[in-house]
C-alpha cells in the first residue's frame, strides 16, 4: 500500500437494505442485480482486507415482507458474506434514527461512513444526509447503491440510472463526496505480470506510473491514493494509456476542472501518439467518457458500464457503443464495462504482449478465471459466450461449469436458471450467441483439452472425465468444433 494513505481506523461501511424483502415488492426489477452486487461486494471485500468494520443495516416493519414474521428479513443471496461489526434495525429511512447507530460510532470515534445498499434514493441518501447533518464525514458509494425504476406522483417515468443520476446531484459537495467503486484492479495484473517476469529473471515487461491533473484523489474507499505524478507532456515509447472510471465523469454536471484538464492532454498528447501508433489507450467503466471527449473513441467499437450506455453513445455520436460487452478491443483504444472487466481486459493486454501462458499465470495469481486458453489466439470457448451481462444465463452458466460431467439437459440448465426451457434457450442465443446444450459441449471440450494438455490419459478416460460417454462421442464433437481430432491438443493418440 505503498501508493496509498493509509485508511483512518475512524470509518465504517454502512450495509443498508441488502434484504431478501425487497424481490417481493412490484417494483422490484434484477436488470441491475449483477453490476450492483459486483460493486458492493467489492466494496465489502476492501473494507474486510483493510480490517474495518461493517454495519449491516435491515429494515422491518409490522407486516408485510418487511416484518420478522415474513422470513424476509435476511441479506440477499447474492450479497457477500462478512464480519458484522453492528447489525441494527430500523423502521425509519435513517439508518442512524432510532437505532443504536449514532451511539455505537460517537462511542468508537468514528467519524466518516462509507454508505451503500438499496435504495439509492431513498434510504441511502436519507442515511447520507442524517450523517452529514450530525456531523459525520460520508461517501456516497454510488456504484455501490441500487434503485429501480419508479413513476413520479406527475406520471413520469424516471429510471433507474437518472434517479441514481439525480440523487448524486443533490447530494455532491452539500452533504457527501459521490465517488465510484473503481480500485486498481487493472493495475494490479500489470504488476503481478512484472514481478513474475523479474523472479524468472527477466526484465520486468511494465513501467507502471499513476499520473494525473491533481497530486491527490479520493477512491470509493476511505483510501486517498497519492504521490500522483504530473500529466507527462511526452508519451514513453508503447505506451498503454490506461483511464480508470471515477463516478462523477459520466456526468456533465459533476466534471471537476482536472477532468477537464486530462481530456485535453488526452487530445494534446495521447491521441496524436495513437494516431502514429506509438500509444495505446484503455479505459474502465466510465473512463470511456474521458477517451470520447478527446475524440479517441470516433469511428470505433467500444464499450462502457451497462447504465452509462445510452449516456455514451448520446454524447458521441461518432463512437460506435457497443452494449452487453464486458470489453471491446478496436484497434489501439480497448473498453471495458468497469471493476471486474478492467481485469479482463489486463489479462487480455498480458496475452498479447507475452504470450497466454503469462497471462494465465497471472490470473491464477488473481484467482480469477482466464479468459483466453493458453495455447489459443480466441477466447477460450467456456469463457467466451459469457461475454454477457443477462443474470439468468449467467445462472445456468455457472451451474453447468460447476459440474460439466453431470447429464445435463435443457430443462435442468432452465430449472438452474429459474425460467422456463424455452425461454433459456432464447436467452442463450440472444446473449451468449450459442444453444444451450452446445454450450455445455464447448465446456466439456475445454475440459478435455485441459486434460488432454495436463499429461498422458487414455482418451476414453479423458472423455469419461470431461462428460462424454465414450471416446467416439467426444471425437465427434471436438471435430465439430475444431474441425480436427482430439490429439492435436496434445500429440495423444486418437
Amino acid at each position: 500500500m505503498s501508493d496509498f494513505a493509509r485508511p483512518s481506523t475512524q470509518t465504517a461501511l454502512l450495509v443498508i437494505d441488502v434484504q431478501e424483502s425487497f424481490r417481493q415488492r412490484t417494483y422490484f426489477r434484477g436488470d441491475d442485480l449483477p453490476a450492483y452486487f459486483e460493486a458492493q461486494n467489492r466494496l465489502i471485500d476492501g473494507f474486510s482486507r483493510l480490517r474495518l468494520p461493517i454495519v449491516r443495516v435491515l429494515h422491518v416493519d409490522d407486516d408485510g415482507p418487511f416484518s420478522r414474521g415474513s422470513g424476509l428479513v435476511r441479506p440477499m443471496a447474492e450479497l457477500a458474506p462478512f464480519d458484522e461489526a453492528l447489525r441494527v434495525e430500523k423502521r425509519a429511512h435513517s439508518a442512524l434514527a432510532g437505532t443504536p447507530l449514532a451511539q455505537w460510532l460517537t462511542e468508537r470515534g468514528i467519524a466518516r461512513v462509507a454508505v451503500s445498499g438499496i435504495r439509492t434514493e431513498q434510504c441511502c441518501e436519507t442515511t447520507t444526509r442524517d450523517a452529514s447533518d450530525r456531523g459525520l464525514q460520508v461517501d456516497f458509494v454510488s456504484q455501490a447503491t441500487l434503485t429501480f425504476p419508479m413513476r413520479h406522483a406527475g406520471g413520469r417515468d424516471y429510471s433507474a440510472a437518472e434517479i441514481r443520476e439525480r440523487t448524486e446531484l443533490v447530494l455532491a459537495g452539500r452533504f457527501a463526496a459521490v465517488v465510484g467503486v473503481d480500485l486498481a484492479g487493472v493495475a494490479e495484473p500489470f504488476r503481478i505480470a512484472s514481478n513474475q517476469a523479474a523472479a524468472a529473471g527477466s526484465a520486468p515487461p511494465f513501467d507502471l506510473r499513476i499520473a494525473g491533473a491533481a497530486g491527490e484523489v479520493r477512491t470509493s474507499l476511505p483510501v486517498a491514493l497519492a504521490r500522483i505524478a504530473p500529466l507527462p507532456a511526452r508519451l514513453p515509447r508503447d505506451a498503454w494509456v490506461v483511464l480508470a472510471g471515477i463516478s462523477a465523469s459520466a456526468h456533465p454536471d459533476l466534471v471537476h476542472g482536472r477532468d477537464a484538464a486530462t481530456v485535453k492532454w488526452l487530445e494534446a498528447v495521447v491521441a496524436p501518439a495513437v494516431r502514429a501508433g506509438a500509444a495505446r489507450v484503455w479505459t474502465v467503466c466510465s473512463g470511456a467518457f474521458f477517451a470520447a471527449r478527446a475524440g479517441l473513441l470516433d469511428g470505433r467499437q467500444c464499450t462502457t458500464h451497462h447504465t452509462l450506455i445510452e449516456r455514451l453513445a448520446a454524447e458521441r455520436p461518432a463512437a460506435r457503443v457497443q452494449a452487453n460487452r464486458i470489453f471491446v478491443v478496436d484497434g489501439p483504444v480497448a473498453t471495458s464495462a468497469g471493476i471486474t472487466a478492467g481485469v479482463d481486459l489486463a489479462l487480455h493486454a498480458i496475452g498479447e504482449k507475452l504470450g497466454q501462458a503469462a497471462a494465465l499465470e497471472v490470473a491464477r495469481e488473481l484467482v480469477v478465471y482466464h479468459r483466453r486458453a493458453g495455447g489459443d489466439p480466441q477466447l477460450a470457448s467456456a469463457l467466451r459466450h459469457r461475454n454477457h451481462l443477462h443474470p439468468a444465463v449467467h445462472r445456468a452458466q455457472d451451474a453447468v461449469l460447476a459440474d460439466p460431467r453431470s447429464p445435463w439437459t435443457v430443462q435442468r440448465m432452465a430449472e438452474a436458471a429459474h425460467v422456463t426451457p424455452r425461454h433459456l434457450a432464447r436467452l442463450f442465443h440472444e446473449n451468449a450467441g450459442v444453444a444451450p446444450l452446445d454450450y455445455l459441449q464447448h465446456v466439456r471440450i475445454e475440459l478435455a483439452r485441459a486434460l488432454l494438455a495436463d499429461g498422458a490419459r487414455p482418451l476414453e478416460r479423458v472423455a469419461e472425465r470431461s462428460g462424454f460417454s465414450s471416446a467416439h462421442h467426444l471425437r465427434r464433437v471436438w471435430r465439430r468444433l475444431h474441425g480436427s481430432a482430439p490429439r492435436a491438443a496434445a500429440g495423444h493418440p486418437s
